[in-house]
């Protein structure tokens, strides 16, 4: 039924990735997650992204969850207002995932990839302020 959720399927389908990611199904949450990318980019959320970064850290999946960020949680361009509500939910959720990347690497005992995600944190930093 094209009118059920109208408006809030891309809602649903990163809640339905994030428990996919939790019941081992990972086929259903990479559905989930490019119908989501493709078909509602104009709905996504920037909490939704993370928790679908966070959920893909969960099960190792460090590439796609890289690839998450970079994509749905990406810096203004440059020349961009960065005072709107909408880049600074962006850029805090962002800040709080390369965060997340650090603490479950250092946590899995991978210093190197931890380290590197500290690298990242500094860019956005005097925009987090």
């Amino acid at each position: 039924d094209e009118s059920f959720a109208y408006g809030y399927r891309g809602s649903l389908l990163s809640r339905l990735a994030v428990a996919a990611l939790h019941m081992s199904d990972h086929t259903l949450a990479r559905k989930a997650i490019n119908e989501r990318r493709t078909v509602h980019r104009s709905t996504m959320l920037p909490l939704e992204s993370a928790a679908l970064i966070r959920g893909l850290l969960r099960v190792h999946n460090v590439t796609d969850a890289i690839e998450v960020l970079d994509d749905e949680l990406s810096l203004p361009f440059e020349g961009t207002l960065i005072t709107t509500d909408e880049n600074k939910d962006r850029i805090k959720h962002r800040a709080l995932c390369m965060a997340s990347i650090a603490s479950r690497h250092f946590f899995e005992g991978e210093p190197a990839m931890a380290v590197q995600a500290c690298e990242w944190l500094p860019p956005p930093g005097p925009i987090v302020r």
